[in-house]
C-alpha cells in the first residue's frame, strides 16, 4: 500500500524511497546499448504506460526508462536525425 499523508483535509501520495530502490533493482534500468535491450526496457514501461493507478514510485521508474528509450532512439534511429525534407 502506498504511503499517504494527510495534507489540506485530502490525501496525497509520497514518494517511498525503499519502495524505489526495489523497483531499480527489479528492472536495473541502464543505458540501452543493444536492440534486445532496448525491447525489453520498451516492454517494461509500456507495460506501466498502460497500469492504472501507478504510484509515486512506478511513476518515476517510468519516467526514467522513457529517458533511456528517447536517448537510445536518438542515437540509433536514423530518421530521428532527418530533417523534414531529408525523408522521402
Amino acid at each position: 500500500m502506498p504511503n499517504t499523508t494527510k495534507a489540506s483535509g485530502k490525501m496525497t501520495l509520497t514518494f517511498n524511497q525503499a519502495t524505489y530502490r526495489n523497483l531499480l533493482a527489479k528492472f536495473a534500468p541502464k543505458v540501452i546499448e543493444t536492440a534486445q535491450e532496448y525491447d525489453h526496457i520498451l516492454a517494461v514501461a509500456e507495460g506501466l504506460t498502460f497500469k492504472k493507478n501507478r504510484t509515486p514510485e512506478e511513476q518515476a521508474l517510468h519516467k526514467l526508462l522513457v529517458t533511456l528509450i528517447e536517448a537510445y532512439e536518438v542515437q540509433n534511429d536514423p530518421m530521428a536525425q532527418a530533417a523534414p525534407h531529408e525523408i522521402h
